[in-house]
């Protein structure tokens, strides 16, 4: 895989590029930053978005974390300040090169090796690019998270998780209806139909797995998101080990509840720890 540098800009967003993948496809990313501080070399955060969402719409959210500790008096070490991507998943947006590849290629699986791939291909040669990346995103980009940190965990360092989608048993009762919606749009969308096939089949992995990933957790969740249900982000709090729990009473809240939480998350497990041992 390779990064390809190019002029791409969004309201709010740094110049990016695009990065290809193993197989050809190529996704387009946006680089974010404080307003108050400058690019520190921080760990690399690597956020996905939602299922035909776009790389901008969990902007707003990250970038006012970002901004709440650029303000922070003092402010924190470069080194605890996150490299922050966010990019179009397969599928979504500006992406290129997956076309009719089939619906598996939209699996949550699948799509955690291109969040790795991504990771891989933007971390720098700083201490903290070795150290690994943190992994995470909204519904879609959470799970493929969970899934990239069991397939690769030597290079998560931590993971982010906003809204995790159904899985498991919450999955099963939904799935026949997602499958039915899929195979109806097929027929007048083919791509968009093979993307909710793919994602109507996805499963997180069996739940006695996720209790190995041992790195840091951010999850927020709303209670009256029935698509994002609070029973999900609850049972994935119990599962891993060294995990943080925020519910929010509705999701008018999720985003501006989703930038604190992010914020005190990183002050306390990265921006703390590296001031002691300063």
């Amino acid at each position: 895989m390779a990064a390809v540098g190019d002029n791409c800009r969004a309201p709010g967003l740094q110049p990016g590029g695009r990065v290809r993948l193993w197989d050809g496809t190529e996704v387009p990313y946006v680089e974010m930053r404080p307003a108050k501080a400058s690019a520190g070399g921080g760990p690399l955060l690597v956020f996905g978005h939602g299922l035909t969402d776009r790389k901008e719409d969990d902007a707003p959210a990250l970038q006012r974390a970002l901004d709440m500790l650029g303000e922070m008096d003092p402010p924190p070490p470069a080194s605890c300040v996150p490299a922050t991507v966010v990019y179009d998943a397969r599928g979504h947006g500006e992406s290129s090169g997956w076309e009719c590849c089939g619906p598996e290629q939209f699996h949550w699986r699948s799509l955690a090796a291109d969040m790795l791939q991504v990771g891989s291909a933007l971390q720098g040669p700083t201490a903290a690019g070795r150290d690994g990346v943190l992994l995470g995103g909204f519904s879609m980009g959470a799970n493929s998270a969970l899934w990239a940190a069991l397939i690769c965990p030597r290079v998560v360092r931590g993971l982010v998780l906003l809204s995790c989608t159904t899985a498991w048993e919450l999955r099963s009762g939904r799935r026949a209806k997602l499958l039915e919606n899929a195979e109806k749009k097929r027929l007048e969308d083919p791509a968009r139909g093979e993307l909710l096939l793919g994602a109507a089949r996805a499963d997180l992995p069996p739940k006695e797995e996720l209790r190995s990933i041992s790195v840091p957790a951010l999850i927020v969740s709303a209670r009256d998101d029935p698509v994002h249900p609070a029973a999900m982000a609850e049972q994935l709090a119990e599962l891993l080990p060294d995990s943080r729990l925020v519910l929010v009473d509705s999701k008018a809240e999720l985003h501006n509840a989703f930038s604190h939480a992010l914020v005190s998350w990183l002050c306390e497990r990265f921006v703390a720890p590296a001031a002691a041992g300063a």
